[in-house]
């Protein structure tokens, strides 16, 4: 088992991150199991989601620049007013123990995936000091 004190930032990452997400559990809990792809038909409505993304992209035929924009300026406005629509269409009774368990169990995993890469990235770049033969030798 690990440490306590890495055990205890990683339970106040956790916390934090529970407290960033509060306006979008409603929709994280579904979003989540259409990432895992819990029905046959999750697997259907990522691919047609991504297909009609690229569609768009290639419809519009945008400069680099010009997409970034777009993309940032959606970005920001879902982020504004996600949370805000969310509380205005989902019933905050309907919140339970169960989808607060499957909330923290969600939260703790993206924090232990962050953990992960902050290591492997820290490990490769530790590997690229120490020994910068093996990582990447350019001509």
């Amino acid at each position: 088992m690990g440490d306590l004190p890495a055990q205890f930032n990683q339970e106040q990452m956790v916390s934090s991150l529970k407290h960033r997400l509060e306006g979008w559990r409603e929709l994280i809990l579904p979003l989540h199991s259409v990432l895992l792809w819990q029905n046959p038909w999750h697997t259907a409505i990522l691919f047609e989601g991504i297909f009609f993304i690229f569609l768009v992209i290639w419809w519009c035929d945008l400069s680099l620049i010009s997409l970034f924009a777009i993309i940032g300026a959606i970005i920001t406005s879902i982020d504004y007013i996600g949370p805000i629509a969310i509380r205005t269409i989902s019933d905050s009774s309907q919140w339970n123990n169960k989808k607060e368990k499957n909330f923290e169990d969600i939260c703790k995993s993206v924090v232990s995936a962050q953990i992960t890469w902050s290591h492997l990235l820290q490990r490769i770049q530790d590997l690229k000091n120490n020994q910068p033969l093996l990582v990447c030798h350019k001509n």
